[in-house]
């Protein structure tokens, strides 16, 4: 048994905004049914298909990043509350967030960028990591890709 069993995130897609709801079983049969333990809305616009990066450390603390990268959403009581706080050091572009315990967490990065159309374009991907719960995070792998057709 995992200390994240139970714990499901889900992305909703409402436009204009995104919104993060934590599932639980409600019932007691493997996760036949599903209840909702929690939500947030967080400020980004996604369309279907989309959703935000998001990590369950325990059952109690989740973590959602805006894939903007601004800040990040933490709740420490199983989604009946969340708090947002700026996400320092952390780039645009996220695309995944792991957590590996209640203050420690790993982002995924992706970012693309042509200076002229869709030539000389480059990849920039990265891994940041965050030992205080998402506040703050460093850079620990940085990779850049150059093309010059997209």
């Amino acid at each position: 048994s995992s200390r994240t069993d139970g714990v499901l995130p889900v992305t909703l897609n409402t436009e204009p905004l995104a919104a993060l709801a934590g599932r639980v079983p409600g019932d007691h049969r493997r996760g036949k049914s599903w209840r909702e333990a929690g939500r947030v809305t967080v400020d980004a616009s996604t369309g279907p298909g989309a959703r935000v990066p998001a990590a369950v450390a325990s059952p109690q603390r989740w973590f959602a990043i805006e894939p903007g990268g601004a800040s990040v959403y933490r709740t420490d009581n199983a989604g009946r509350g969340f708090v947002q706080e700026r996400a320092s050091g952390l780039p645009q572009g996220v695309v995944d967030l792991r957590a590996a315990s209640d203050s420690v967490a790993w982002a995924r990065t992706w970012t693309g960028a042509c200076r002229q159309g869709k030539t000389d374009c480059s990849l920039t991907t990265g891994v940041f990591l965050s030992r205080d719960g998402g506040r703050s995070w460093q850079p620990v792998i940085m990779s850049s890709t150059k093309s010059y057709v997209w």
